[in-house]
């Protein structure tokens, strides 16, 4: 007589050598959608829905946890996706199997245990998800941070240098009790205008005003609105009307997409129309 002990929160299904049920729990019933059935162990895979780990090749019989036990092998937590027509959903299981033997050391069959992963397997995916999505916005950020520091070095530095040293120029050229060359005067005046509106571009890309002031929806009109200025692009842009205030961090990131997004178009003249729509965003932090 053979005698196996598992957890209650494992669901075991017992079989002997040649593939037939002795014990088919019901709760492992009701996971799998169907009970004991009556085949061989090579029609299991198709009979039951059972699947490799990429969710999408029926598993070979060969490779099952209980067919491999009746044949004397030790399996441990091993994934597998079940998904037939009597399950709601697919699911997703760990799977151990040991196989059974007689106070004799005699092979008499196999019993496989599985308990449910699906809720950990789609808490795992989101985190991967959200660690993909992070990874995704520092890079973003680091480029920003390179942009910004030549942007910087090549664009407002140099104005404000040109401008500086006009100054100096003017106030010396005549010597000290003479006029400022009012030439030179205008162009310093010129090239601090530029480095103002240069610095003024800079912040806006990094985060504009508005999007603190009056929400992502108004931020995001503003970017349309400067990009459509230009005939490179047309925008069409749709969002929620009852549209509340995120955190400020989605807020950041949304923005950054939209951004990236007429980056990409502007790059790329063969795309000359862009439709930006809302995405599904109820479950996202709303602003305290």
């Amino acid at each position: 007589m053979c005698r196996v002990t598992v957890g209650v929160e494992h669901w075991p299904v017992v079989a002997d050598r040649q593939g037939k049920f002795l014990l088919f729990n019901p709760a492992a019933e009701q996971i799998i959608g169907l009970g004991a059935i009556e085949c061989p162990p090579e029609e299991w895979p198709e009979r039951y829905g059972l699947f490799l780990p990429d969710g999408k090749t029926l598993c070979p019989s060969h490779k099952l946890a209980l067919y491999r036990a009746i044949r004397g092998e030790h399996v441990r937590n091993e994934t597998g996706l079940i998904r037939n027509a009597n399950t709601p959903a697919p699911v997703w299981v760990s799977v151990s199997a040991t196989p059974l033997v007689d106070p004799q050391g005699r092979l008499q069959g196999g019993v496989t245990i599985f308990r449910d992963i699906s809720e950990h397997r789609a808490i795992d995916n989101k985190l991967q998800q959200e660690r993909q999505l992070l990874r995704r916005l520092l890079d973003l950020q680091e480029r920003d941070r390179k942009l910004i520091s030549h942007d910087l070095h090549d664009g407002l530095i140099q104005d404000v240098v040109g401008a500086k040293m006009m100054i100096e120029a003017a106030s010396v050229a005549r010597g000290p009790d003479a006029a400022a060359d009012p030439e030179l005067l205008l162009k310093a005046r010129d090239l601090l205008g530029k480095a103002i509106a240069e610095g003024r571009r800079m912040i806006s890309e990094l985060r504009p005003m508005v999007i603190d002031e009056h929400g992502i929806v108004d931020a995001v009109k503003f970017l349309i609105a400067d990009e459509t200025s230009q005939p490179v692009v047309e925008v069409q842009f749709t969002y929620p009307p009852a549209l509340k205030r995120l955190d400020p961090m989605i807020e950041g990131a949304m923005f950054r997409i939209v951004q990236e997004a007429l980056n990409n178009v502007r790059r790329d003249r063969k795309s000359t129309r862009l439709n930006s729509s809302h995405t599904d965003i109820s479950r996202m932090p709303s602003s305290a």
